[in-house]
């Protein structure tokens, strides 16, 4: 993709033309729709564009956009791991072992995703009691041991329906979790909007959304509270469009709030 379409543009524009290239290629990409492989090929192309820029400038790319906002950015973890999904499998296992180890290292958000091997019995069509039990049980593990001193938050994988979202998020409610991300797929965004509107915790949509385009018509409707994914998005051009544009709709932006670093080391 970006030897065979980007490789001219961009020996012809010039590093520092990131705007002109963005959407000459963004033009040449969406006849083949606003998601999958040519975006993901415009987010890294714009990374590398603004990496090139901060090191001709010798500036930090954060400086090219403005300058920091503050001195320390909280961040998450998402609990994979680097080896074997180890803290995918703690987190089942050893939630709180997990967390501990999390708190030792300063981090004090941990997503965890519990009910996706719940989903499978019915395709995430229907959710019973002793089900949902059994999902909440890591969280509720995890609270009890520690308290409030670690925040939470659900990874959905955007694996269920909309009633058995809604059964979940109002099942979690007491445990007071930070945020409940993808919980249905993005197919349809008045769905995400009526789980929004039928439960206290933020809900966070989505990194499955490419482009400010896709994005626009959940910002309409107040659907969701941002959760966006850099390397989707467009990446830094938009991304720092939703960031000035979230606040006039009155809502947060998750993604903006907590940082998954491995993201965004390139504009430090």
């Amino acid at each position: 993709m970006i030897h065979s379409v980007c490789a001219d543009l961009l020996m012809r524009g010039g590093p520092r033309n990131i705007e002109h290239i963005w959407f000459k290629l963004f033009r040449i990409f969406n006849h083949h729709g606003y998601a999958g492989t040519e975006m993901r090929a415009l987010s890294a192309i714009d990374i590398a564009l603004w990496d090139i820029l901060g090191k001709i400038s010798n500036l930090p790319v954060y400086r090219l956009l403005g300058g920091a906002c503050r001195d320390e950015i909280k961040v998450y973890n998402t609990c994979v791991g680097y080896i074997d999904n180890d803290d995918r499998n703690k987190f089942m296992t050893e939630p709180e072992k997990l967390a501990e180890e999390l708190l030792e290292k300063g981090i004090r958000v941990m997503k965890i995703w519990p009910f996706d091997e719940l989903s499978a019995d019915f395709q995430g069509q229907y959710i019973y009691p002793e089900m949902i039990k059994k999902g909440i049980e890591p969280f509720r593990k995890i609270r009890n041991h520690f308290g409030n001193e670690i925040e939470l938050a659900l990874e959905g994988h955007g694996r269920w329906n909309l009633p058995s979202a809604i059964r979940i998020a109002q099942e979690l409610e007491e445990l007071n979790l930070l945020w409940l991300e993808d919980m249905m797929p993005v197919t349809n965004v008045e769905t995400i909007k009526q789980l929004k509107d039928a439960v206290n915790t933020p809900i966070g949509a989505s990194e499955r959304l490419f482009t400010r385009y896709q994005y626009q018509s959940l910002l309409n409707i107040y659907g969701a509270d941002s959760r966006l994914d850099g390397r989707h998005y467009g990446n830094q051009k938009n991304c720092n469009i939703s960031g000035r544009v979230r606040p006039s709709f009155c809502s947060s932006q998750l993604r903006r709030a907590y940082i998954k670093c491995s993201e965004c080391s390139y504009l430090l």
